[in-house]
Formats: structure tokens, C-alpha cells, sequence
């Protein structure tokens, strides 16, 4: 199998089906692996346009993936593929992961304790009892997500609502993943 040439050091990789995977890293550039051979890489964004560092990447199939990026000023966004190229989905504030449970159900894990959520054409904010900075999310289901806050919190949303942060690893001041 031959390897992209990753522009920067690899960030994050999801590979929703066996024969597609995407890899992005933090220049702002993507990879995608097709039937166990890698593409080319290319820019998620334009560099004519200051692009963010990237914090994370979910696909839920070939067809579609989002890119959540942030920068220092607490500025970022989502960044949508469609298979063939890459688009803006929001813009706002700095976003630390992100996970689709479809194209039309994305969370990110924002700064400040916020919640984004996409719903196929714009970008909700939502505050979260999180017991920290939030800094991974998972939602296999639009019902249920979790996301994962500094000092080992999980809160859990359950389709209607967040709930009250649970303590699982106060050991760990900052947990990147959750899965």
C-alpha cells in the first residue's frame, strides 16, 4: 500500500468502511485512503484564506466528512467533504472534535464549553454541564452522544437533553478521544 505525503504531523484519522479512510494533519491538508491505495493529499482549505489549524475528522462514508478546526483567538469552524471536494459548513467559534452520526448530524466539541451541533445545513450552539473544557465528543446516534472534558468528566446527551457530567478519570487533566 502506498502512503500520501502528510503535509504536517497526522492529527486525527476515521475510517467508516474498510475500503475508505481519511487522514488529516495539521498543515490543513487531507488524505484519503480508496480500496487500499492512498490519494494525493489536498488542502482542506485555502491557504488564501488564513486557514485554522485542524482538531479533528469524521466520515460517515466516502461521500461525506466533517473537519472541525480552531485557532488561538477561539475562531473556528466546520469543514464539510462531499466525495469530491471541500466546502465550509459554519464558521464560529473554535471547535476541538467532531463526530457525524450522519451527514445531517454532526457534534463538535467547542471552546468554553459549548456544543455545536450540525444539522445538514447550519451549525447549532448549545452550552454543556461539562465540568471542564470539553475536548472530544462521540454521537453514534443523533439520541445519544458523549463528550469528554478536562479532569476526566463525561456528559452524556440522551436525544432531548445534556445531563449532569459524571467523573470517570480525575486523574487525567485532559483526555483528547472518546469512542
Amino acid at each position: 500500500t502506498t502512503m500520501a505525503i502528510a503535509q504536517g504531523p497526522p492529527i486525527d484519522i476515521s475510517c467508516p468502511v474498510r475500503s475508505f479512510c481519511a487522514l488529516v494533519d495539521q498543515a490543513g491538508s487531507a488524505s484519503f485512503q480508496v480500496n487500499g491505495s492512498w490519494r494525493p493529499t489536498a488542502r482542506t482549505q485555502s491557504p488564501l484564506v488564513n486557514p485554522r489549524p485542524i482538531s479533528g475528522i469524521d466520515c460517515t462514508s466516502s461521500r461525506f466528512c466533517a473537519v472541525s478546526t480552531y485557532d488561538s483567538t477561539g475562531l473556528g469552524g466546520l469543514i464539510g467533504w462531499n466525495g469530491s471536494r471541500w466546502r465550509p459548513l459554519a464558521a464560529n467559534s473554535a471547535q476541538l472534535d467532531v463526530d457525524c452520526a450522519s451527514p445531517t448530524f454532526c457534534v463538535s466539541a467547542g471552546a468554553y464549553n459549548t456544543i455545536m451541533v450540525w444539522d445538514g445545513q447550519q451549525q447549532s450552539v448549545a452550552s454543556v454541564p461539562s465540568g471542564g473544557t470539553l475536548s472530544a465528543v462521540s454521537c453514534p446516534l443523533p439520541s445519544f452522544c458523549r463528550v469528554v472534558a478536562a479532569w476526566g468528566s463525561v456528559t452524556t446527551w440522551d436525544g432531548t437533553g445534556w445531563g449532569a457530567p459524571s467523573v470517570v478519570a480525575p486523574q487525567v487533566f485532559n483526555t483528547k478521544d472518546i469512542s
